[in-house]
């Protein structure tokens, strides 16, 4: 995949929402998306809902292509669909060993 521009990544903060996060060149986000109020706890990537609420509700979901799966975030689902699972999302590689 090549992206011609600047792409950022959005997330649908969205109460009893379960959404796949995108990313986006700014101009064609989804109703309700985000792209600000990311921040790092070391090197784990949280949504800063408010000073006091930092989220990290990622989750991920098997797709049609062996080995990849595909990125969502949880806006407060308490039922969550099989084959979903928590993910930590990262600035760094896991180690190999």
């Amino acid at each position: 995949m090549t992206f011609n521009s600047t792409q950022e990544l959005y997330i649908i903060p969205t109460n009893d929402t379960l959404s796949q996060v995108g990313f986006t060149n700014g101009t064609d986000l989804p109703s309700g998306a985000v792209t600000t109020g990311f921040a790092f706890m070391g090197t784990t990537v949280a949504y800063v809902e408010s000073e006091s609420n930092w989220e990290q509700q990622f989750w991920a979901n098997g797709t049609e292509y062996s080995g990849f799966s595909a990125l969502y975030w949880n806006g407060g689902v308490t039922t969550i669909p099989d084959g979903f699972f928590p993910i930590t999302l990262k600035t760094t590689a896991p180690i190999s060993m």
